[in-house]
């Protein structure tokens, strides 16, 4: 049987493998504006994403069938993968405010 920490590095893994192949497949376009809401900044675009997950997970946990066929546990990754993209986004501006100096 495998160890939790185990079963952590596997679920990890496979998440970083999925986020860098959707990542090359979208273009890499979770640190940009969106297309259609160019106004949005990019960590505000992601915090909206995650909110449609959220929606997304209460109707799974709520509901008794699933209709286009996302599993919990497909929801769940897709969140945790929009969680890294949003720590990703806010070490950007972080690192562009230090670049940047005091106000």
């Amino acid at each position: 049987m495998k160890t939790t920490a185990e079963r952590i590095r596997e679920v990890c893994k496979e998440l970083c493998e999925t986020l860098t192949a959707k990542n090359s497949n979208y273009g890499d376009t979770a640190g940009q504006s969106p297309f259609f809401a160019p106004w949005l900044e990019p960590d505000i675009a992601i915090r909206v994403r995650m909110s449609d997950k959220v929606s997304r997970l209460r109707t799974l946990l709520t509901k008794e069938t699933d209709k286009v066929g996302e599993s919990l546990r497909d929801t769940l990754m897709d969140l945790a993968g929009y969680s890294v993209l949003l720590a990703i986004e806010l070490d950007r501006k972080e690192e562009e405010s230090d670049q940047n100096g005091p106000g």
